[in-house]
Order: C-alpha cells, then structure tokens, then sequence
C-alpha cells in the first residue's frame, strides 16, 4: 500500500501534469487548426459567385442578392439589417422600407439600433453607392428587389412574400441562403 507521502506526491505530479497539459493544449488550438470556426470573408470574387448562382427574376434570389449587396457595402452584421426571428420583428429597431432615400448617386439607409446605439441614441445613415454598369451595385441589386417585391413603408426592408402576408427574413435564413 502506498505511503500517504507518495499519494500526496502522485496528486501533485497529476495536477501539475494536468495544467500543463491543459495549456498546452490551449496554445496548440491555433497552431492545429482546432480553434473556433471562422468565416471566410466576402470578397468581390465571392459575391461575383453568388450573383451568377441567382436567378434575380425570383423574388426569394431578388432579395439575397440585395441583401448581400447592402450587408457587403455597408459593414453592418446580419443582426443590423434582418430579425433575429418572425414573430421579434420590430419597426422600431430593425430596418423597414422607408428606412431608405434614393438619391442621384446612391442611396442612404437609416440605422435605428445596433450593438453599440440602443436607446434612440440618434440615427446612423449608411450610405450606399450607385456603381453603374456592375453586377456588384446594391442600389440596382434594391430596385429589382422592390420591384419584385412591393411592401409598405413600415413592411420589413428584407421581407419575402407569403400567401397571406410579408414574413421577415431572419439572420438564420439570410445564413442559411449563402451556404
């Protein structure tokens, strides 16, 4: 039978053992590869991808397009431009149709909340710009998309039609179209 002295040693060599290893671990995840997932960023390359993959006479491939087309130009996450859910939709705090002005060189969109504005701390307009002749032009991208797809002012921005109403897009449909 061991001597206690021994067992105490053996606990101490495991623990020690075990936080080391345990570190080590830790700083090898981003040498092997084993840290959290990434996304690859979208790049023109890719969004040329995803606009010859549509058919944008679809209302459903009108507003992904448009949607990827506003999210890229604008630098805002999914969680500014679309509703986490349906039923969480609030035209308070998410994008609606009249959250947008047309001008001569683009557009600008309104911004009512994000992650760092939340308490009607004012209004952040994003511009976006009109690129002529593009594939890439989120103004062209949001004209076929409303045409397609006509809303009230205080419809959601992103919506797809139902057969009985406008249903929002949410951010797990947004994610869901570009995999």
């Amino acid at each position: 039978m061991p001597s206690d002295c021994y067992t105490s040693t053996m606990v101490c060599l495991l623990t020690l053992t075990c936080l080391e290893v345990s570190l080590t671990k830790k700083d090898l995840k981003p040498v092997l590869g084993t840290a959290a997932n990434q996304k690859h960023k979208i790049t023109p390359a890719i969004l040329s991808g995803i606009h010859h993959s549509l058919d944008r006479n679809l209302p459903s491939h009108a507003m992904t397009w448009a949607l990827s087309m506003v999210a890229f130009f604008s630098f805002m996450l999914k969680s500014n431009l679309v509703s986490p859910t349906t039923s969480t939709f609030d035209c308070e705090r998410h994008l609606t149709r009249s959250d947008i002005k047309f001008t001569t060189s683009g557009c600008f969109l309104r911004i009512k909340w994000s992650k760092t504005r939340h308490h009607k701390e004012g209004i952040h307009v994003v511009p976006q710009p009109s690129i002529s002749h593009s594939p890439l032009c989120p103004v062209n991208a949001i004209h076929r998309y409303f045409s397609l797809v006509p809303a009230n002012p205080d419809d959601p921005f992103f919506c797809f039609p139902t057969a009985t109403n406008l249903t929002p897009v949410t951010v797990l449909f947004f994610t869901a179209t570009l995999k």
